[in-house]
């Protein structure tokens, strides 16, 4: 089982959209879909499975499963994926495995995932 967390300003994915570097709407579910796509370029046999609109720590996200053949090798992964906003980032957490433990593993990748916490300080609730 392997973990990456990817951050990246909200202003720069704004940006590659006017640039027009992306063909997505400036918002989550644009983010979702160019990282979707990116998958389905480099995956043989790709699939996206189990996605759901949810908050993780009052963040807005998008949870879903990816299954796709490596193109090289012809080995097949499991990608249990989030897509995150807060005020100022998204973010991109990714966690996958051979597609022979998914089924074993699939909920401690769950467990990680929605440990997120953002560090965006205007992500906080003002506490005073």
């Amino acid at each position: 089982m392997y973990f990456i967390v990817l951050e990246e300003p909200k202003e720069g994915f704004k940006n590659a959209i006017r640039l027009k570097i992306y063909d997505a709407p400036s918002t989550l579910y644009g983010y979702f879909q160019v990282v979707t796509d990116n998958f389905d370029d480099i995956y043989d046999e790709f699939k996206v499975d189990g996605f759901k609109t949810t908050k993780i720590n009052s963040c807005n996200a998008i949870v879903f499963s990816m299954i796709g053949k490596d193109s090289v090798d012809g080995k097949e992964a499991f990608f249990r994926y989030a897509v995150i906003e807060d005020s100022k980032n998204l973010y991109q957490i990714m966690s996958w495995t051979n597609i022979n433990y998914k089924d074993k593993l699939i909920k401690k990748m769950e467990g990680i995932i929605y440990s997120f916490k953002s560090n965006s300080k205007m992500n906080r609730k003002n506490t005073r």
